[in-house]
């Protein structure tokens, strides 16, 4: 494979698993897909630490009200517990309701002016981790705030 940047270098790899789509390169080190059903995901890579990846979900808060938006925050705490890997939150500047995870990548390395994968195997499981526990953590929390 030739070397990379390394936000280039995890797009060709998603790219290549069955069942995601609609895969989109950000400026600011991100990408962007689709599961195949209607959620879209985020992927943040950052050069300085090849070891960690960040897989998020965003969507738009609507809360009714301020006891709704206090429902979800409990909520959050309870997912925090709960799912451990997830970390879920409102971010009050853009509106958004997020849910990450970070997680630890292997088989990175420089290699001259880019990047190389070594085993991309080991990534993808442990991205698709990361991609079932947002999956059931938001599944969790649109059920509680009956929001389907």
């Amino acid at each position: 494979m030739e070397n990379k940047e390394l936000r280039e270098l995890y797009f060709d790899v998603l790219t290549e698993i069955d069942g995601l789509t609609e895969f989109e390169l950000g400026e600011s080190n991100d990408i962007c897909f689709n599961n195949g059903e209607s959620d879209y995901y985020w992927l943040y890579v950052n050069e300085k630490d090849i070891k960690t990846a960040e897989l998020c979900f965003h969507c738009s808060s609507r809360f009714k009200d301020n006891d709704e938006q206090l429902k979800a925050v409990r909520l959050f705490n309870q997912i925090n517990k709960k799912f451990k890997m997830v970390k879920m939150f409102h971010d009050e500047e853009t509106g958004d309701i997020t849910a990450c995870v970070d997680f630890f990548v292997t088989g990175i390395l420089p290699a001259g002016n880019g990047f190389l994968f070594n085993d991309k195997e080991i990534f993808i499981e442990h991205f698709f981790r990361a991609l079932s526990a947002i999956e059931e953590a938001t599944e969790y929390f649109f059920d509680k705030m009956e929001w389907w």
